[in-house]
């Protein structure tokens, strides 16, 4: 069957969800980079002070349908690889990351990967929230298939343009159509 290289922040976990808690307000991430861009520098310090501390990476929501959806493309005989970029600054960042996927998705150590250039996995499907990651993917593999996961802050991407880039979220609908080109 096959692979498909699943990354995590903004896929499964919700991390602007997160970052909206600490600072007790409501937040739409409009662009990648919120944290910089969205937030005042009162907020800013306090985030990123609390993004170092372990905390902050067990207690993150998984999004609706995420662990659902894991599971029925693993229910279909696939692997899913957890791919997912490290937080410099957070000395337990890695232990709490895979803690967070084998609670939440029912991972095991084996299947989680932390890694900036996630082009270097090998699979035959990608999910990515970041534009940018899903191009360099595609241009890497270019006869697979890349899911843009659809967040407020990549709609309307240029790589959707692409004929094997499409826009994923969690519905049963988009699950089935990924295990449906998966099967061709």
């Amino acid at each position: 069957m096959a692979r498909i290289i699943c990354d995590v922040d903004g896929v499964l976990a919700n991390f602007v969800g997160g970052v909206a808690e600490l600072i007790g307000r409501p937040l739409v991430a409009k662009q990648w980079g919120f944290i910089e861009r969205d937030l005042t520098p009162n907020e800013q310090k306090m985030v990123k002070l609390v993004l170092k501390r372990g905390a902050f990476w067990r207690g993150l929501a998984g999004l609706p349908g995420a662990a659902r959806g894991v599971a029925e493309l693993r229910f279909q005989g696939h692997d899913v690889i957890f791919a997912t970029s490290p937080w410099a600054s957070c000395r337990e960042w890695w232990y709490e990351r895979v803690s967070w996927l084998e609670r939440r998705m029912s991972a095991a150590r084996a299947e989680c990967v932390a890694i900036v250039r996630k082009e270097l996995l090998e699979g035959d499907a990608f999910i990515d929230d970041r534009p940018e990651n899903v191009e360099a993917w595609i241009a890497a593999h270019p006869d697979k298939h890349a899911y843009l996961f659809t967040v407020s802050y990549n709609v309307g991407a240029a790589v959707l343009r692409h004929p094997r880039v499409h826009p994923f979220d969690w519905s049963e609908v988009k699950v089935g159509r990924l295990l449906r080109r998966l099967a061709k």
